[in-house]
């Protein structure tokens, strides 16, 4: 799974340049609550910390679904790319 996170980060911060995109100032922010989210999940043992993996992935996965159904309604030949988005868990 850490490896996979690996991987995460470095494609979006290779698109992020790829765009010219700033990362957002909530960062710090969003780092804390991870890492915070990473430790209360392991004191609940490897199945709680699974069953919340599970339910974190499946909301970042609706949320992200949801993005791309926005766009591509308002746009379907500009946002054909992103259908290119190959998934590296089976959470996509």
């Amino acid at each position: 799974m850490w490896d996979q996170e690996k991987i995460h980060l470095e494609k979006f911060n290779e698109i992020l340049g790829e765009h010219r995109v700033r990362p957002t100032l909530m960062l710090p922010l969003w780092d804390i609550a991870g890492f915070a989210l990473g430790a209360c999940s392991a004191l609940l043992g490897k199945e709680g910390a699974m069953a919340c993996t599970v339910a974190v992935e499946e909301s970042i996965s609706e949320h992200y679904n949801s993005q791309i159904r926005t766009l591509m309604e308002a746009d379907p030949e500009r946002y054909t790319e992103l259908l290119q988005v190959k998934p590296t868990s089976g959470f996509y």
